[in-house]
Order: C-alpha cells, then structure tokens, then sequence
C-alpha cells in the first residue's frame, strides 16, 4: 500500500509496529522480523516499535528473539517511546515511518490521536479494527485531510476483515459465472477448559452493542446507495447463533 521503498528512503524506518507490547503486537513484532529476515531484493526491511514503556518493549524484543531464533531482534531494532495522550510523542514517532501498524486498542478511545498524527505527518496508517463506530467516524473526518496529503488510512486489516474478503475474492475467481452474493459462516470450537476472549476484543464487542444507535446517524451522513445488484436480489445479511 505504500510507495516503493526506493522512494521513501529519506524516512529511518518503514514500518513501525505501535502498541507492540499489546496481546496482538506481540505476534506483529514477531510477523514484521520474520519478514524482515525473508526479504530479497530490494534492500532490507527497516523498521521499529513503539508504545509507552521503553522496559516493556524491550522485553517483547527479547521474547520475539527467543522464539524465532534471531538475537538480532533484539539488538538491532530501534525503540521509539510514544503515547497517545502526548501529541508531540506521536507526532515524533510518525515522521520516522513510512507506515504505521496501529495494535492499540478499543480503537474509539485510543485511535483517532494514531490516525490524526498519521495524517498531519505524511506516515500511512493500518489498523486491527473491528470496530465500525471508529472505522466511519475516521472515514468522515479524515478522508479529505489524507487524500489532499497523499496518506493512506486503511482499517480492519484482521480478522474481521481478512478471512472475509480473502473468501470472497477466491470464490469469484473460481466461480463459472456472475456472482451476485455470498453467505459467509464462522464456526467456533474449543477443548475441555472452553475459550475466552482478550480483553480489548470484550470491550470493543460491548461499547460497541451499546452505541449501536451512534452507528446508524454516522451512516446517514455518508448518503450512501445500495449498490446495483446483478441477478437475483442478495439475502438479507444478518447475524445467527447456533447452539
């Protein structure tokens, strides 16, 4: 999503993972060096953490050489300490990177300080958001401002995305026809001890049952228009659980 790298060498890093110290930057950082370590061709991946504890980042550093096998994890890539209640931090921390991975979450209290330092200094923005409230207030406030500086916002690059639109594009790849809708399903199992949920992933799911109503004004803003639908008419999308 971003420009080559020849081109965007005047900035020290091209990706910085923020909120590595969280339960999902963890296995960003521990992503991010594996492919840093695969790249051929090109020149070499260089990139960074962040997040508000020098000591904690430094220890996720450690674990991610540990259990990849590469001490160079930890001594040759750079801590940046920022926070999202400190402008001048974040606004530091975005002029270093190409691209920014945001894994701080719920993302309605901690990510539109990431987006907005993001935008202002030229640094393109991802994010694990699956939350919608964020994802369209975001939409509306700063589409205009990135596009007149070149800046990629792009949200929900997880799981709430990913599987999704993966499955979708391979379905119409293979498909002997005009596909005009697809019913996605999602199963979950667990062993003997049951499952649980993080705790980020909890509190987004509940703040956002609860401002359901915020959802729907924010939509309205959009003036959107159902798209021109081919073939018989789509099935009403919905949400089932199954006992």
């Amino acid at each position: 999503m971003a420009a080559p790298v020849s081109s965007v060498s005047h900035r020290p890093h091209h990706i910085i993972v923020f909120g590595a110290t969280g339960f999902t930057g963890r296995f960003v950082v521990e992503e991010v060096a594996r492919c840093a370590a695969e790249r051929t061709g090109g020149g070499s991946l260089k990139w960074a953490v962040a997040g508000r504890s020098r000591q904690r980042l430094e220890e996720v550093l450690e674990r991610a050489a540990e259990r990849l096998s590469m001490p160079e994890v930890r001594t040759d890539t750079e801590i940046i300490v920022a926070d999202v209640s400190d402008e001048e931090s974040m606004a530091a921390m975005c002029k270093q990177g190409v691209v920014v991975l945001n894994c701080v979450g719920p993302y309605r209290f901690y990510g539109e300080p990431v987006v907005k330092a993001c935008v202002e200094n030229g640094a393109h923005y991802v994010d694990i958001c699956g939350e919608p409230q964020f994802l369209e207030r975001m939409q509306l406030e700063y589409h205009t401002k990135a596009s007149d500086k070149g800046v990629y916002v792009i949200g929900s690059c997880g799981f709430d995305s990913i599987p999704a639109d993966l499955g979708i594009l391979y379905t119409h790849r293979q498909f002997k026809g005009t596909l005009t809708a697809v019913e996605s399903f999602l199963k979950f199992s667990s062993g003997t001890e049951g499952m649980c949920g993080h705790d980020t992933t909890w509190q987004s799911a509940v703040h956002g049952f609860a401002d359901s109503g915020s959802l729907r004004q924010l939509r309205k803003k959009f003036g959107h228009k159902p798209a021109a639908c081919s073939g018989s008419q789509s099935p009403k999308e919905g949400f089932c659980v199954f006992q």
